[in-house]
């Protein structure tokens, strides 16, 4: 961990005050206080917040949220990649025609 901050039971966690989130969302402190009890257990439960005492930051650890699938439930599909985007050729005036995807022009003999 480049930071290290990892607490005893190797949790990864971050610090993101109240005030952070109002200085980065432009927004007052009751919104603030809003959005992050959406989040924490009050709410959608995508992160933990620890206190850690008087003048000190709160702890915020993101929880895993993407679960593995349960057994006896179907896997979902997998879907294949999108196939490569194909050049087209369309006509202009006077003979000149012009690609698609970087509009290169070329002469036709």
């Amino acid at each position: 961990m480049k930071n290290g901050r990892m607490d005893s039971g190797r949790r990864v966690y971050i610090y993101f005050t109240q005030e952070n989130a109002m200085n980065l969302i432009s927004c007052g402190k009751d919104k603030a206080t809003k959005l992050f009890r959406e989040l924490d257990k009050d709410g959608i439960d995508l992160i933990e917040r620890k206190k850690q005492g008087q003048g000190r930051p709160t702890r915020i650890y993101v929880k895993n949220f993407i679960l593995p699938p349960e057994p006896g439930q179907p896997q979902p599909e997998q879907v294949p990649p999108p196939p490569a985007p194909q050049t087209a050729v369309f006509p202009l005036l006077d003979g000149v025609y012009t690609r698609g995807r970087g509009c290169d022009r070329m002469e036709l003999s």
